[in-house]
């Protein structure tokens, strides 16, 4: 189950009002500021690389900006997102998801939460990264469920990452924070 190919999935608790209050806002310094940050925060563990910078600021820039999105440039919008994530959120631990096949998410369960898509209207993203988030009002939900995994799962593995979920879960509710996947 476990991958030699460098899928991660990387959650980011914050509030979705402040996210969504940024696409479109117009503050001029904003994508600059955005992509530094991530840019020093990831820059070494990130699938972008070193020659994305330019896409990724000219993406912030457009989601800021409020115009209409190039629907060819999907990822970078869903890059950018993550950025902006970054930027106003806390990535939460996330080390036992990385190099996870999508067929783990599947087992999990998480897929369903990945099926939700972006907390904002982003054009196609016909590969990566895919995106997913819930509410804090999901969360509560989440969190008042009868402990124990209906599915029946074998590996340890599995159980683990599952307990890592659970956490970011708590954390998010504990700081009434909304979460937001990304997986690629």
């Amino acid at each position: 189950m476990i991958s030699r190919m460098n899928y991660r999935l990387v959650p980011y608790a914050l509030k979705l009002t402040k996210l969504r209050s940024l696409i479109g806002c117009q503050q001029e310094n904003l994508p600059i500021q955005v992509c530094q940050q991530f840019l020093l925060a990831e820059h070494a563990k990130h699938p972008i690389g070193v020659d994305a910078h330019a896409d990724l600021f000219d993406a912030l820039d457009d989601l800021v900006g409020g115009g209409n999105l190039d629907p060819e440039r999907g990822c970078h919008y869903g890059y950018a997102l993550q950025a902006i994530c970054q930027y106003i959120g806390n990535r939460l631990d996330s080390k036992h998801w990385n190099h996870v096949k999508w067929a783990v998410l599947e087992d999990t369960g998480l897929n369903a939460v990945m099926g939700k898509g972006s907390p904002i209207d982003l054009p196609l993203i016909p590969d990566f990264p895919t995106i997913g988030h819930l509410s804090n009002r999901k969360i509560r939900r989440r969190i008042e469920e009868p402990r124990g995994n209906s599915l029946k799962i074998e590996s340890e593995n599995v159980h683990g990452l599952l307990r890592d979920f659970d956490g970011w879960v708590e954390q998010a509710y504990e700081a009434r924070q909304d979460l937001v996947f990304f997986y690629y």
